[in-house]
């Protein structure tokens, strides 16, 4: 994984959080 900016970081994080949740 190739770390980006924080905002985009937290953005995917909270992706996988969301969708793991699902």
């Amino acid at each position: 994984l190739s770390f980006e900016t924080q905002e985009e970081n937290s953005i995917i994080f909270n992706l996988v959080l969301i969708s793991a949740l699902i």
